[in-house]
């Protein structure tokens, strides 16, 4: 009986334990999802560097270093993908085209985040994805910059996971508000 108890105790303490991770990195999360807005800005970011502006509704579907990108579950901040479980999920799926992605979004998306879509938004949702993908792939350094920005503009401070995306990408985080130039 002691036994039993000893069980459901640590039972329950694993599942408090879980459950706050779960909320930590919800909110983390949640400072840190790619709006429109953020979008918008790392467009006007790289074109006031003098780099062509991508047209995001005719971006390569085929692109390697997007394609890479998902298929490493490199997808921290990248929209409806930036969640530890997603990842995780996305590198053991090893998506390789735009349709496996889709697949991923119609088949385990919904595992890891109930109640999320039906098959018909799958497309939809992928597509979203890609595009912030691309520029992250393509663009890392004005991609971080704006996404920075757009979590300095609401009053937030800077979450860890962001701070060790920026450094595993070589964007430096520096004072004032950050404009997306490469050092």
């Amino acid at each position: 009986m002691e036994l039993f108890a000893r069980g459901e105790t640590a039972r329950s303490e694993s599942r408090n334990v879980a459950d706050e991770q779960v909320a930590i990195e919800k909110r983390t999360l949640e400072t840190i999802i790619v709006t429109g807005e953020s979008e918008n800005r790392t467009l006007e970011m790289i074109g006031s560097h003098g780099e062509a502006v991508p047209d995001l509704d005719g971006v390569a579907l085929d692109d390697r270093a997007t394609l890479r990108l998902l298929g490493r579950g490199h997808t921290v901040a990248v929209r409806y993908l930036n969640s530890m479980a997603v990842r995780s999920a996305l590198r053991a799926y090893r998506v390789r085209s735009i349709v496996d992605l889709v697949d991923f979004f119609e088949t385990l998306f919904p595992l890891h985040c109930p109640g999320t879509i039906s098959a018909a938004q799958s497309g939809c949702l992928a597509l979203e994805a890609y595009r912030d993908a691309y520029l992250k792939a393509n663009h890392p350094a004005e991609f971080m910059a704006a996404l920075v920005e757009s979590v300095f503009s609401v009053g937030n401070s800077l979450p860890e996971l962001l701070v060790a995306e920026c450094e595993v990408l070589g964007v430096a985080i520096c004072g004032g508000s950050p404009d997306g130039r490469r050092n």
